[in-house]
């Protein structure tokens, strides 16, 4: 469909969406400081200096091993790189403009720690990245998209420097409202629902672009962009999202992964509830990274992993995370 008649088909959707309020966009939040900003810059650029810390965190992330790229391993041209956070590690792609996965340990002491704190918004360029590369917020300067974290800002919320810099534009991704705001949104916080229940959870968030639905992933110049105000096309738009959740039990490792179409819907999915909704876009580990040309925890022997295909192992009892609503006085 051309790009103009979708934006059209979509925007009538799209204006009564961008009205709602939902949990972080609901008025409690704020702009950073320059201060706040200029802090969280030299973090970035302190950890990228210091080769031990960015090791160090890393291991904290992804303790085993860093996910292979096979696209990179097969040798062939790429501007895909890690960068590294102290909340959670990025693995940017330069022609595309964004993050084909996060990766992030989220804790039952973080979630706490982030309950009723405020949304601080700092949106901006990557200054690690070089500027042919780099997102900029005026890629998003147009009525249909979210600048969608690929980690929360919520997962967060404990440091406030580590809030700050998940708002650089490396960890942005174009979401439609709708996803953003709904089920993208609903797991997120099932997330943090089970970092509380099962003490320490580890998170990939990716990103997969298969838009000719081939099972694989797309050449990069084949990627549909975000189209803006001033008719820039440079952020690519991904067709799917996924979440993989990885946790010890025992001596043994539980996981569970989620692959999301990427659209603009805000219903419930007909009659399903969010819970079967999000029940049915459970996939395996091999599914999700045969087509986003992944081998996620490469150093985990999955001879010792449970991997949860129909959500057994892995509770999804109705209960939430602490909305900021509920921690009004």
């Amino acid at each position: 469909m051309h790009w103009s008649i979708r934006r059209a088909i979509v925007c009538v959707a799209c204006t009564a969406l961008l009205t709602m309020t939902s949990g972080g966009y609901a008025g409690d939040k704020r702009e950073c400081t320059t201060e706040e900003e200029m802090g969280a810059d030299n973090q970035l650029t302190t950890i990228a200096e210091d080769d031990e810390k960015s090791k160090e965190l890393i291991e904290q992330h992804l303790p085993f091993g860093q996910h292979i790229s096979r696209h990179t391993a097969q040798g062939k041209p790429t501007n895909e790189q890690l960068l590294v956070q102290g909340g959670y590690v990025i693995f940017h792609d330069g022609d595309l403009r964004t993050a084909l996965w996060t990766a992030h340990r989220l804790t039952r002491t973080d979630v706490i720690g982030g309950e009723c704190k405020k949304r601080v918004e700092c949106f901006r360029a990557d200054k690690r990245l070089p500027e042919n590369q780099a997102a900029r917020e005026e890629d998003y300067d147009e009525p249909i998209f979210d600048q969608g974290h690929m980690t929360s800002d919520r997962d967060l919320r404990d440091d406030l420097t580590e809030q700050v810099n998940s708002y650089v534009m490396s960890n942005m991704s174009p979401q439609y409202a709708g996803f953003n705001r709904g089920i993208w949104g609903k797991l997120e916080k099932l997330g943090r629902v089970w970092a509380k229940k099962y003490k320490t959870i580890y998170v990939t968030s990716g990103a997969l672009f298969d838009f000719n639905r081939k099972d694989a992933r797309d050449k990069d110049d084949a990627a549909a962009r975000v189209g803006t105000r001033s008719q820039t096309a440079r952020v690519a738009i991904p067709s799917h999202y996924y979440k993989v959740f990885l946790r010890s039990v025992g001596e043994r490792w539980s996981t569970i992964a989620f692959l999301l179409n990427h659209d603009n819907s805000t219903g419930s999915g007909g009659r399903k509830t969010m819970r079967q909704r999000l029940e049915d876009a459970i996939k395996s580990l091999a599914w999700i990274e045969k087509r986003s040309e992944l081998i996620f925890h490469p150093d985990l022997d999955r001879s010792h992993v449970d991997e949860s295909l129909n959500g057994i192992g892995w509770d999804f009892t109705n209960r939430r995370d602490k909305d900021e609503s509920e921690c009004e006085s």
